[in-house]
């Protein structure tokens, strides 16, 4: 599972590896040192999710929010509200202790 945490106003351009569509107004940015960046859509964003392919254009070398507008290839746009940091929790393992045995007959 991943916690979404406080994200950058902007991300590099050159950082982004690849995108995939998180939800109806997310989208996860997967950046080049494996970290991901979820971008918010604002409240009046279609649901992206019924466009399969979208695309953007940053203004120069960073994608930031409250700029940056995310088109799908149809015609639809929708602007980036805001980023959430994404990290992925580390899951506890249950450990076997002495006071735990399998017993056999």
């Amino acid at each position: 599972e991943w916690i979404e945490k406080k994200g950058p106003k902007c991300i590099p351009a050159n950082m982004v590896a690849g995108a995939i569509l998180s939800g109806p107004s997310s989208i996860d940015f997967v950046l080049r040192n494996r970290s991901r960046v979820r971008a918010l859509m604002d409240t009046d964003c279609p649901a992206l999710d019924f466009y399969r392919n979208f695309y953007l254009q940053p203004d120069d070398d960073y994608i930031c929010a409250k700029r940056e507008t995310i088109r799908s290839r149809v015609g639809g746009s929708c602007r980036i509200e805001k980023f959430k940091s994404k990290r992925c929790c580390v899951r506890r393992v249950a450990r076997f202790t002495d006071h735990a045995a399998l017993l056999l007959d």
